[in-house]
């Protein structure tokens, strides 16, 4: 989950 550690929304939401 390192991947979305850079973003504030995650991204398995399905937002971007």
């Amino acid at each position: 989950m390192s991947d979305i550690d850079d973003k504030p929304t995650p991204v398995e939401s399905g937002e971007p």
